[in-house]
Parts: C-alpha cells; sequence; structure tokens
C-alpha cells in the first residue's frame, strides 16, 4: 500500500466527501494506487504504467467489460454520466472528484432513508460499491470501513430504492495564470441523472468515516 495522501489534495479534489471518508475509500478500493484497474470477471491485471494501465482499460471496455479504474475505482459504467474519459480517471484529482461527486449523490439518496450522518454514509457505502443500499452490508463491503462483522442489509421498500445513482461533472481546467497543480481544479456541477432530480453537492456533503 503506497503512503496517505495528502489532506489537502483529498480537500482539494473531494471537497464533498470530509477528508477522512476519501481516505477510507481510496485504501479499501484501491490500497493509494492510481493505476489500479479491476476487469469485473475479467483477468488480473496489473499495469506497471500509466500508458499500460489506459491501454489494458480502453480494450476491456471495448471488449465489453465494466472496469474499475483509479484511486476510488470509479466504475466505467459511470464514466457517460460522469463525462469522463478513461485517461482522465487516472489522474489522481480528477479521480477523487469522480468518486467523490458518487458518493455525495449516494449519500443523499440515502439520506431520504436513514439518519444523517452514519446510518446513511453506511447506506451510500453500500450503494458506492454494489449499486444499492443493501449488497454492500451482505457481502461485507460497508464492514471493511468499520471494522464490524457484517450485518443483515437493510430493509428498504424495494419500489422505491434504487438500483444506481449517477452523478454527473463538469471538470474545468485551469484559467490563464492558474497553478498548474491539478488540485486546484474546482468541481463545478453535481446532479443525478435526467430519471432522478437535481441536487447540489456542498462542501463536506458527506460526514466522516469514525
Amino acid at each position: 500500500m503506497t503512503p496517505p495522501l495528502p489532506v489537502a489534495m483529498l480537500t482539494a479534489c473531494a471537497p464533498m466527501v470530509a477528508s477522512e471518508t476519501t481516505a477510507a475509500v481510496v485504501r479499501v478500493e484501491s490500497g493509494g494506487n492510481p493505476l489500479a484497474v479491476n476487469i469485473n470477471n475479467g483477468p488480473r491485471v496489473e499495469p506497471q504504467s500509466l500508458a499500460e494501465a489506459v491501454q489494458i482499460a480502453t480494450a476491456a471496455i471495448a471488449k465489453g467489460y465494466k472496469v474499475d479504474i483509479g484511486l476510488m475505482q470509479v466504475d466505467s459504467a459511470n464514466f457517460a454520466a460522469l463525462g469522463v474519459t478513461v485517461t482522465e480517471m487516472f489522474n489522481p484529482c480528477a479521480n477523487l472528484r469522480a468518486g467523490g461527486t458518487i458518493l455525495a449523490a449516494d449519500y443523499m439518496a440515502a439520506t431520504q432513508r436513514a439518519e444523517a450522518g452514519l446510518p446513511a454514509l453506511k447506506l451510500a457505502l453500500s450503494a458506492y460499491n454494489t449499486g444499492d443500499f443493501e449488497r454492500g452490508f451482505q457481502n461485507g463491503y460497508v464492514a471493511r470501513y468499520f471494522g464490524e462483522p457484517a450485518i443483515p442489509p437493510v430493509t428498504l421498500d424495494p419500489y422505491t430504492a434504487p438500483t444506481q445513482v449517477f452523478a454527473r461533472v463538469t471538470l474545468s481546467s485551469p484559467g490563464p495564470g492558474a497553478p498548474a497543480d491539478p488540485y486546484t481544479a474546482p468541481v463545478q456541477v453535481y446532479e443525478r441523472s435526467p430519471d432522478h432530480a437535481s441536487i447540489s453537492a456542498p462542501a463536506q456533503a458527506v460526514p466522516a468515516v469514525k
């Protein structure tokens, strides 16, 4: 596992999520490896360079695989809704922004079903991993954040529980005279996919993992 990411980077790139939570997702999802590639139901790969990572991920997606990419293992199924590319998702800051945007949308949806704070955060983490609020408890994913045994799924209305929460983000380029450091690039727009109501994700909308 690589050294922890700087808090300043986590805060700047994913301001909608508490830095402790972003750091925890990075730890669980990729171990801090920005070149991490997971081909769902495909071969295990360990790219050694950015060029190799892009080539492997692009080829797998072209063959119909869903691929998780980068620090927060952003699922390629979300790329169109996020408006991002394979190459962008290997940029650490862009990946944190995309993953944070998805998690923020999941958390906001979760607050409609559970108390804000830790209860909603657990549901959001389940959705981040599986696309719904239950399976992340069943498969032990949520427990990885809290050191607790796998717990029974939360009972939700199956007619209203979403199977996937997509989020869209506009990634802006630094303006003239702006620092080259990608950590300063702001997140401008957060919204759900068209079949959901629009949302606004304020700074640190998602609480810390404790």
